[in-house]
């Protein structure tokens, strides 16, 4: 990935076209068997994507599968969304999400980008004190997790999905992962 001429395959430019999946669907919600998984999966090549994020948990091993298959490329995260608590167990936890998931699906071919937070500022209240203990330990928790990432993968890319904020950049979490993601939501969220 270059940020000014973008993804390259193969030593290739190679442009994604793709889209974010959540995998519940009404009424089984995540109880999805792999027909269904492959279902969706026909339906993104057929709007002709390459690429799919899989947010914000890891998500069938029938779905990776047929990525694996048919050359979709994958970005998997772990839900880690909206904001970190002031919790040592969340961080933790969010650590082993992190690594299991990497453990688990490390194999898959299509995984291209880990990705371990999704617009994490979202609902980050800044204190009325002017202190930055939920930024300070957001950023924290942010490099804790890019350190793992590596450690497990060095392979692949880390990743992380932001929203329409300058927090981001202002509070250096642009600077921690190796590909940044921008969620848009014009006219319609």
């Amino acid at each position: 990935v270059d940020a000014e001429k973008g993804f390259f395959l193969n030593g290739k430019p190679f442009k994604l076209n793709g889209l974010c999946r959540h995998q519940d669907q009404r009424p089984y919600g995540v109880a999805l068997d792999g027909d269904m998984q492959r279902r969706d999966f026909r339906m993104m090549k057929e709007m002709g994507c390459n690429f799919v994020r899989l947010a914000h948990y890891p998500q069938s091993e029938a779905f990776l599968e047929q990525c694996d298959r048919e050359g979709m490329l994958v970005w998997e995260e772990v839900p880690v969304v909206n904001f970190v608590p002031d919790d040592s167990l969340f961080a933790n936890n969010a650590e082993l999400q992190l690594r299991e998931m990497i453990r688990q699906h490390y194999n898959h071919p299509s995984i291209i980008f880990w990705g371990y937070m999704n617009e994490i500022l979202l609902r980050t209240k800044h204190p009325s004190d002017g202190s930055r203990q939920p930024i300070t330990r957001t950023v924290e928790l942010a490099q804790r997790l890019e350190r793992t990432l590596h450690v497990e993968d060095p392979s692949r890319l880390s990743a992380m999905a932001m929203h329409g904020s300058d927090d981001y950049n202002k509070y250096g979490l642009t600077d921690i992962p190796q590909v940044l993601g921008w969620n848009l939501y014009q006219g319609w969220y």
